[in-house]
């Protein structure tokens, strides 16, 4: 009988638990981050999950993880992070928890996020570095070229001051992809006075990627990848956020503001919003105006998103609007006003400070629109689709002889769309794998009406790939494999020189394949070496280009013979970290290239009814490209920091035995900071003086360039900041002044193309606040 009596209240149990369970509000959710217990770096791919569901998540790159769906209840949530003792951790779960962090310990095996600049821990054999929200902040309101060149080996070619390119050992255009909130940017970057359409202020994250093993990114990235990513949205946090700029220089007599918004609405919906205005009159050089180098610009941001369950989707649409004016001294009308120019050191045109854009000039619009979708059935595995939609815009205008005629001489446009779906598989801590399909379609036009022959012809562009990685960890190694394919296939259609309709087709296979370690000697010491193969397609402007580069002040001659480059780059680094005391990172790497494409300028200038100027081909060689990069730093004291960044690099034309031209110059840079003792409200009082020391490039191709390279020259820098803190609204003001080139110095940069006619800009005294809430 009692029997029969246990056997009833079981069933009772089965048929009444189900109601109880599901009468219950099983919307609560758990999230958190992930930090080294030591130094409070982000441990990528950590394991979170709950001991009673049998569920979690993996921790994102910056250590953040989420797990949705739970009821009420009392829980066991253990963090395992390769390397680490599990964290365990008990949690009364009534409300929505989203700082329920973990701070595992590391042990000898650990291969940790690299997530800051310069030498770290990283899980990665590739050379990949990560800049700090710090070096983000201190960097806001200035050119995207303070941003980058915080990393050893990335320089920027330049057209003026508002023109600006990465360049990552050596190499540039479209051998360098940018990935901007996930998406691939398409904006004319072939152009060597074509700089790149994004507002930095959307930025949160900012990473780069050096050399060709970075295969998932396509046949583009042969030199590396540039990537500027949001932070992730505060689905969990129901406050009202947000951080206001303003900015002023005196060097253009200009400022810049930003708004950044963002709130979570509930647990399910946010939101963020971001602006941003700049308006710069005419830039100075320690002796002189730069007549007509102001410019002026607005974009805008948002960002909606919505998760629920295992399924997250992101809505992006952002515009980027410019326009900035051309160095007027760089349009010069005859051959013996051009010589004139190089030979009088100073630009023969200067006139009185004046925030009037005048031609030439440029007006550039960006639009870009992305719809991103993550379906996590579970924490091994993620799925996730991309598409995105881009409108690029360029007027380039140019002195014509009616000087009432305001027609561009360069109308373009620019469609883009790509698709990408991925894959990831994480079956173990130790095992990563990454599957993926990518397809592009893009249609170039040329407007009618400017009345001048276009540089560029119209064309359609067709691309499809394929790739896999994959990432194991065994005890002190971490192994790396990658491998893509694309097919591109890109249809012409131009007037000839006999005003024929031609349409030339090119198409091309690429492969893409690397190979990577990193062996962890201890928690300190770290070898990582990589070997990638990269393709790359030769683009439409080295085929078909045929006329005036307006922004570069040159004429440009395309050979449609060129052949694909191939390229193989081998990288080793060495990582040195102690945490608290001191850092050092030095990488060596040798890329030799077959089929290698460059602009080569050749010995004459020439006259048009546009004016005279410099002429290059589209040439092709095999070349080499080799050099070293270094960084680290030290802490001198508790309160004293020294960093230091440096880069050799070397190209050579092993063709015709000579150098290859617009190489960057050896330099040095280097800072030392001083943190004042915390007052009662005013926090993070620093000083921090810098320099940095460029060499006269050496080694250039002799009778190949107008003039030779310029001298080097040395540079010093200034900054003291505070953060004034509100203890009661939990806000903050923030203020850095700032004195750029301390000395006035006069100079010129090997990697500016207006080094021919004018000096580089003098000092600039700059006054930024920041209030936060």
């Amino acid at each position: 009988m009692s029997d029969s009596f246990s056997l009833f209240l079981f069933r009772l149990v089965l048929i009444c638990a189900p109601v109880h369970i599901f009468s219950q509000n099983c919307t609560l959710s758990i999230s958190g981050r992930v930090l080294d217990e030591h130094d409070q770096q982000p441990l990528a791919l950590t394991e979170v999950y709950i001991r009673e569901l049998n569920r979690g998540a993996v921790a994102d790159s910056s250590g953040a993880y989420s797990i949705g769906r739970l009821c009420p209840g009392i829980y066991t949530v253990i963090a395992s992070h390769i390397g680490c003792e599990p964290v365990v951790q008990k949690i009364d779960l009534r409300q929505d928890e989203d700082h329920f962090n973990f701070y595992p310990e590391h042990h000898t095996e650990l291969l940790s996020e690299a997530n800051i600049v310069q030498a770290k821990k990283r899980t990665t054999a590739y050379a990949e570095v990560k800049l700090s929200p710090e070096q983000i902040e201190s960097a806001r309101g200035n050119a995207l070229d303070d941003l980058i060149e915080n990393v050893s080996g990335v320089n920027t070619l330049k057209n003026g001051n508002a023109i600006l390119k990465p360049v990552i050992h050596g190499l540039y255009g479209n051998r360098i992809v940018t990935l901007n909130q996930g998406v691939r940017q398409e904006d004319q970057q072939w152009g060597l006075e074509h700089g790149l359409n994004v507002d930095p202020f959307t930025a949160e994250q900012v990473s780069v990627i050096k050399g060709a093993s970075a295969v998932r990114y396509g046949s583009g990235a042969v030199g590396g990848v540039l990537k500027l990513e949001a932070a992730e949205l505060p689905y969990n946090s129901k406050k009202f956020s947000g951080k206001a700029y303003l900015i002023g220089n005196t060097n253009g007599r200009g400022g810049l503001a930003a708004l950044h918004l963002e709130q979570g609405l509930n647990t399910k919906w946010a939101y963020r919003i971001q602006l941003t205005g700049q308006l710069m009159g005419d830039r100075k050089a320690p002796d002189y105006m730069l007549t007509n180098t102001g410019n002026r610009e607005w974009n805008g941001a948002v960002t909606i998103g919505y998760t629920h369950n295992n399924w997250e989707t992101q809505a992006y649409y952002s515009t980027f609007n410019t326009e900035l004016g051309i160095l007027r001294s760089a349009h010069i009308g005859n051959i013996t006003d051009f010589e004139q120019a190089i030979e009088r050191g100073e630009p023969f045109y200067q006139e009185a400070f004046d925030y009037r854009i005048q031609n030439p000039r440029q007006r550039l619009t960006h639009q870009l629109g992305k719809l991103k979708t993550t379906y996590e059935p579970n924490a091994h595995k993620k799925i996730e689709l991309i598409y995105g939609i881009q409108h690029n815009q360029r007027l380039e205008y140019d002195i014509r002889r009616d000087s009432k005629d305001q027609r561009p001489a360069n109308d373009l446009d620019l469609f883009t769309q790509t698709l990408e779906l991925s894959y990831q598989w994480n079956p173990t801590p130790q095992h990563l794998s990454e599957w993926g399909l990518a397809g592009l379609l893009q249609v170039n036009s040329n407007n009618a009406g400017t009345g001048i022959r276009p540089l560029l012809p119209n064309y359609n562009r067709y691309e499809g790939g394929a790739f896999i990685t994959h990432r194991y960890i065994l005890s002190s190694w971490l192994w790396e494999a990658g491998l893509r394919y694309d097919r591109q296939y890109t249809l012409v259609q131009k007037f000839n020189l006999q005003n024929q309709l031609v349409r030339p087709e090119f198409s091309f296979n690429s492969l893409a394949a690397s190979l990577g370690a990193t062996y962890s000697f201890n928690t300190n010491w770290q070898l990582s070496s990589s070997l990638g193969y990269a393709y790359r397609p030769p683009h439409v402007n080295e085929l078909m280009s045929e006329g005036l580069h307006h922004g570069a002040a040159t004429i440009e001659t395309g050979d449609s013979t060129l052949q694909p480059e191939r390229s193989l780059n081998w990288s080793n680094t060495l990582s040195i970290n102690y945490p608290g005391q001191w850092n050092l990172e030095i990488t060596a790497y040798v890329n030799p290239f077959l089929n290698f494409i460059y602009l080569n300028p050749q010995q004459e200038v020439r006259s048009t009814i546009r004016g005279t100027f410099p002429v290059y081909l589209y040439s092709q060689d095999n070349a080499i490209l080799s050099g070293v990069d270094l960084s680290g730093g030290l802490s001198v004291s508790p309160k004293l920091d020294y960093t230091l960044t440096g880069s050799y690099m070397r190209g050579f034309n092993n063709s015709d035995g000579d150098d290859l031209i617009l190489m960057p110059a050896p330099q040095l840079a280097h800072s030392l900071s001083y943190h004042f003792k915390d007052l009662k409200t005013f926090k993070n009082n620093f000083l921090s003086i810098s320099q940095k020391l460029v060499a006269r490039q050496q080694h250039f191709p002799e009778e190949a360039d107008l003039v030779p390279p310029p001298e080097g020259y040395n540079l010093i820098g200034i900054s003291i900041g505070s953060e004034l803190v509100s203890t009661h609204t939990k806000s903050s003001w923030a203020f850095t002044f700032s004195i750029e080139n301390l000395f006035n110095t006069s100079y010129r940069d090997y990697l500016n193309r207006f080094r021919y006619y004018a000096d580089q800009t003098g000092t600039n005294i700059q006054l930024k606040l920041k209030y936060e809430f």
